[in-house]
């Protein structure tokens, strides 16, 4: 189990991390032993949402969760960002 950086536990984390010496961008997932079924699958979503798409994609695919599901208009870009990887998920 990992903590965040808003205190709460996670089972799974998706960070990059800087190599010292090349400075290539070296994105890391982590999962814990703790994981339950499907935890890999919110932090690839992740991995291709924030480090894939560019950002007019990433707002396209944002504004079409929000278009299709009516409790998310007051959403945050990263409360949307969860909700799509839980669902992804699933």
């Amino acid at each position: 189990m990992f903590a965040t950086g808003s205190n709460e536990k996670a089972y799974g984390i998706m960070r990059m991390v800087v190599n010292a010496i090349t400075q290539e961008i070296m994105p890391q997932i982590g999962l814990s032993l703790q994981s339950g079924e499907g935890v890999e699958y919110h932090e690839a979503f992740h991995y291709v949402s924030l480090l894939l798409l560019n950002e007019a994609q990433r707002r396209a695919v944002y504004q079409e969760y929000v278009n299709t599901h009516s409790e998310a208009r007051d959403y945050t870009e990263q409360q949307v960002e969860e909700a799509l990887a839980e669902a992804f998920s699933s």
